[in-house]
């Protein structure tokens, strides 16, 4: 096991072939941070190591939970290499007001700090929910007009 056998379930597809509705961003960045549970790493061989790095304990690969691998991020903080640090849009930045990597409390600091990605897991998922929500009540809107 490796880091490659750890992108191939948890990452199969960069961030950037993900930008389409938020349902499918927020479902990939769930996978992704689902793969960041100790024990999806460990069977993979891989470990937390400094800040937002994975490592794969034998090749020494890395893989970074940052904007660059963030669908999310792909299509509402980054426009080419323009960094829009409001984050307008995203489902994470609409639940807390401001971006995930800057809010109180900050999910993504609590990764880059101790490894837990729990609670970016917790509001990608409410983020999920609500998004899953809106699409239902568009739907039901279109289909009694």
């Amino acid at each position: 096991m490796s880091l490659l056998t750890w992108t191939e379930e948890f990452y199969p597809k960069e961030a950037r072939e993900c930008v389409g509705s938020n349902l499918e961003m927020l479902e990939h960045s769930i996978r992704k941070w689902r793969g960041a549970i100790p024990a999806n790493m460990g069977k993979h061989g891989l470990k937390h190591s400094a800040g937002p790095m994975v490592m794969d304990r034998e090749n020494l690969s890395t893989f970074a939970f940052n904007c660059q691998t963030c669908a999310l991020c792909q299509v509402y903080r980054m426009e080419d290499t323009v960094v829009q640090p409001d984050c307008t849009g995203c489902p994470l930045n609409e639940m807390f007001g401001e971006p995930c990597c800057y809010s109180s409390p900050d999910p993504y600091a609590v990764f880059v700090s101790t490894g837990n990605p729990q609670p970016m897991i917790e509001a990608l998922t409410k983020c999920l929910e609500i998004e899953t929500s809106l699409t239902e009540a568009k739907l039901n809107q279109q289909e009694k007009e």
